[in-house]
């Protein structure tokens, strides 16, 4: 049986993600016209990346907003119900916003949950496929850095993905 994301679990992610109807520069956090003038990445919606120019100059409705969250979030929903293990509830919420905002892996190229770039699964998931829950919970505060710096963001966003997955 396949799980979604909770209300309480968008609410968190759109607290961490923001919700923006015109086009931003993840970086800067600046509104921009068009993609290619962002520093970072350009986003729009509730953390939608945009690769290329059909955002620019828009401004999406509330409506287009869920539409492009819900479609954003199914991917993340099939990735950790692809994992096959079992989750309560909170968990599974904890996790979607997890891989949301890091994303799965993939060996050579990026670290995720499930894979690191040298090929072996992340932390969160060895201790997920142990059963050591709490030692998963406590995984996800290694997960701070972008660019190899600390991000006072991303320190907030995983004690709260960490204190919603080990909450009862």
């Amino acid at each position: 049986m396949s799980m979604k994301l909770s209300a309480a679990g968008r609410a968190e992610m759109e607290e961490f993600e923001g919700r923006r109807n015109k086009l931003y520069d993840d970086k800067t956090g600046k509104t921009i016209t068009r993609a290619a003038d962002a520093k970072g990445f350009p986003t729009i919606g509730i953390g939608h990346l945009v690769k290329d120019a059909s955002f620019d100059g828009r401004t999406l409705s509330d409506a287009e907003i869920d539409a492009l969250f819900a479609k954003d979030v199914a991917w993340a929903e099939d990735t950790i119900n692809g994992l096959r293990l079992p989750l309560k509830q909170n968990q599974f919420d904890a996790l979607v916003s997890f891989v949301y905002n890091v994303g799965p892996g993939k060996k050579g190229v990026k670290d995720g949950l499930i894979s690191l770039r040298s090929g072996e699964p992340s932390s969160i998931l060895r201790n997920l496929r142990a059963g050591n829950i709490q030692a998963a919970g406590d995984s996800l505060l290694s997960w701070t850095r972008s660019a190899g710096v600390v991000m006072a963001g991303l320190v907030k966003r995983r004690q709260a993905e960490r204190a919603l997955f080990l909450s009862a």
